[in-house]
C-alpha cells in the first residue's frame, strides 16, 4: 500500500519531500556507499529541486557520494527549455557539488534515440556491481496519468526486459527516452510528487482504479520489493477526500 501524504501548501510539501531525499541518501550512503536516484521533470520535481539547492540541504546531503540519473527525456537538445536535464541543471545540480561525472545524462545529441537507450541503460548499470535497485526514482503525474515517458496507449508499458526505450508518444508523436516499468519497479523508493487540480483525476486513477476502467500508467508502478510515496498538495488531493489520508 502506497503512504499517501498530503499537505495545505506547496512549501510544505517541498520541504517534506526534501527531507525525505535527504534520509534516503544518508541512509543509503551509510549501508551501501552510494546513493543513487532518478530525476523527471516537471513543475512540480523542479519546485523540490530548488528546495534541495537551498543551504540547509546542499551542505547536508552526500554529493560526493551522490550519482545522478534521468527517468526520461524529451528528444530536444540539452539547452532547450523543454529538457529535463536542463531543468535540473538549473534548479540543483549546477548550484551544488556534486561531482559533473557523477551526473549521468540521456543523450539527446549525436546518437540515434535507441542508441540513446541503450547508453541510458548502460550508465545505471554500470552504478550496481549486481541487480540494478535505484535508491530513490522521483516521479510526477500529469493529466492524464503518464508517469516518466509512459504514456496511456504506449508500447513502452508491454516493455519487460530492457531498462530504457526509445518511445514515441501517442498523441503527439513526440519522441522520448524512457525507463521502463522493469527498471521502475527495480527501485527501493519511489516519490511521486503532484501538485495542481488539474492531477486530481489522474491521481485518484492511479491509485483508487475503478472497476472495468483502464489503469493509467502511473497506477502501473509497482515495486518489487520497494516503497512508494506519494507527496500530494491538497489540490492535487481534492479527488481523495473520501479516503482516510495523512494531512501535514
Amino acid at each position: 500500500m502506497a503512504d499517501i501524504r498530503t499537505f495545505d501548501a506547496a512549501d510544505k510539501l517541498a520541504r517534506a519531500a526534501a527531507d525525505a531525499v535527504l534520509a534516503l541518501a544518508l541512509a543509503a550512503v551509510r549501508d551501501r556507499g552510494q546513493f543513487v536516484w532518478g530525476l523527471s521533470g516537471g513543475s512540480s520535481i523542479a519546485m523540490l529541486l530548488r528546495t534541495l539547492a537551498d543551504e540547509y540541504y546542499a551542505a547536508r546531503m552526500p554529493w560526493p557520494q551522490t550519482y545522478v540519473t534521468f527517468n526520461d527525456e524529451l528528444w530536444v537538445a540539452p539547452t532547450e527549455p523543454e529538457s529535463n536535464q536542463r531543468m535540473a541543471r538549473d534548479e540543483l545540480l549546477d548550484r551544488v557539488s556534486i561531482p559533473r561525472e557523477q551526473v549521468r545524462s540521456i543523450l539527446t545529441i549525436g546518437v540515434s534515440p535507441q542508441d540513446s537507450a541503450t547508453v541510458a541503460e548502460r550508465h545505471v548499470t554500470e552504478l550496481f556491481d549486481g541487480p540494478v535497485r535505484p535508491d530513490l526514482l522521483l516521479l510526477t503525474i500529469g493529466a492524464d496519468g503518464h508517469t516518466a515517458g509512459l504514456f496511456p496507449g504506449s508500447g513502452a508499458l508491454l516493455e519487460s526486459d530492457t531498462l530504457f526505450v526509445a518511445t514515441e508518444v501517442p498523441d503527439t508523436g513526440e519522441t522520448r527516452i524512457t525507463a521502463t516499468l522493469p527498471l521502475i519497479a527495480a527501485a527501493r523508493n519511489i516519490h511521486f510528487i503532484a501538485t495542481g487540480a488539474s492531477r486530481a483525476s489522474a491521481v485518484q486513477q492511479a491509485l483508487y482504479p475503478q472497476p472495468n476502467a483502464p489503469m493509467v500508467p502511473a497506477g502501473l508502478v509497482s515495486p518489487t520489493n520497494g516503497k512508494v510515496t506519494w507527496f500530494l498538495d491538497s489540490d492535487a488531493a481534492r479527488s481523495l477526500e473520501h479516503t482516510d489520508l495523512t494531512s501535514e
